[in-house]
């Protein structure tokens, strides 16, 4: 536990710091589930729908969003896209995906929208960089541990582990 001097704890009171993050630090957080490996887990939703046309995916054990598909306009492109961001890459995935994507996302199937794009997309042969298969769960660069793989100097791949120890590929 941290201490805190008379003298910090005065400060904090007279600015009225302390209890506003006692507050913040308490009611939102919801209330803790079992633990995986020794990470508690809380009541995070799967997927929060933004708008119609943002998504995002949040970690099973902070609740930090890892995931988000938003349409709008990549990065070195000049046409509408969904846009991917992730926790080691991001990319553009044609439009012509989204109402597929998006309906996925809103019945919270996200194994189906890994498969598609790990079947589908070029860029994403390996699915979504975020998500173990074998534990069916999202989680953030904090809680998916990651490796880059380097041969002769030239990035070779990432690889990730989740907090329940299964490791696969998550960018190549």
């Amino acid at each position: 536990m941290t201490r805190t001097s008379p003298a910090a704890r005065s400060i904090l009171k007279s600015y009225s710091i302390y209890p506003m993050i006692l507050y913040h630090s308490v009611e939102f957080m919801p209330p803790k589930k079992k633990a995986v490996n020794g990470n508690s887990t809380r009541d995070f939703p799967k997927v929060i729908k933004v708008s119609d046309s943002e998504y995002q995916l949040p970690c099973v054990v902070c609740g930090a969003i890892a995931v988000t598909f938003a349409i709008g306009i990549p990065q070195f492109s000049e046409e509408k896209a969904i846009c991917y961001t992730g926790i080691v890459h991001g990319a553009g995935i044609n439009l012509k995906a989204a109402d597929r994507i998006f309906t996925w996302l809103e019945q919270e199937q996200i194994g189906l929208v890994h498969a598609f794009l790990e079947k589908h997309i070029v860029i994403f042969e390996e699915g979504i960089d975020a998500y173990c298969p074998e534990c069916d769960k999202i989680y953030c660069s904090l809680h998916y541990a990651t490796r880059e793989e380097w041969d002769d100097g030239f990035y070779d791949c990432t690889y990730g582990t989740c907090p329940e120890n299964h490791t696969r590929i998550i960018h190549d």
